[in-house]
């Protein structure tokens, strides 16, 4: 499976519109949307990106996240201090916050961060320049003709399949075959997540030594 491939005419095996029976349906726009559906729920080892260190300056309680990062799995001040921060949920964060008379957050080492509004917020105003680096669930680039394989190709060909399906059908207002192709998808997602959830427990198990 390659994007020459998947984008290319009814006669061509393995193609969308060779999938779907129809020419008159865009592919690429198929391809665009099935690929966007996946990435907004996928969050598999293979998305997973380190940082090279960046710099916080003082002053600031949030930063923007990097491109294409879809969730921050990963965060880490490396200097003046050597600590993990813990990742909670936006209200928590909020709620943990202290203020000034003045209404100004006040000034501390920030040891907890959320996600929200596109941006990596902090619990405090970060009190002084520091050194971080954080690793995040990435969006791939999209399929195209310079980029004409990724990890959906290789290891998730089928899911890459089945929501094209859909998507193509629904272009074709054949709204029943698309929400049989939709939940199908669904399903497969649920699936690759339970997978990872294994995965990273697997991870964290200590398993007893023999004697």
């Amino acid at each position: 499976m390659d994007y020459p491939t998947l984008v290319a005419n009814k006669n061509t095996a393995g193609s969308i519109l060779n999938w779907i029976n129809d020419d008159s349906v865009d592919p690429g726009t198929v391809l665009a949307e099935a690929q966007a559906h996946i990435f907004a729920k996928l969050r598999v080892q293979e998305m997973i990106v380190k940082t090279s260190s960046f710099a916080v300056p003082a002053g600031v309680d949030e930063i923007a996240m990097p491109t294409g990062c879809q969730d921050v799995v990963h965060f880490r001040w490396l200097t003046p201090d050597l600590i993990t921060l813990e990742k909670m949920i936006v209200d928590e964060l909020f709620n943990r916050r202290i203020y000034n008379p003045d209404g100004t957050l006040v000034q501390d080492l920030p040891r907890w961060f959320a996600i929200a509004g596109g941006k990596i917020q902090f619990c405090v105003e970060n009190d002084v320049d520091r050194v971080a680096f954080l690793a995040a669930f990435i969006r791939p680039d999209d399929l195209s003709s310079t980029n004409q394989t990724n990890f959906l190709t290789t290891n998730f060909p089928r899911l890459l399949r089945t929501f094209c399906m859909a998507f193509g059908n629904e272009f074709k207002k054949d709204f029943a075959t698309a929400n049989d192709w939709l939940a199908k998808g669904e399903d497969q997602l649920t699936n690759v997540a339970q997978v990872m959830d294994d995965l990273r427990l697997r991870a964290f198990h200590t398993f007893p030594t023999a004697e």
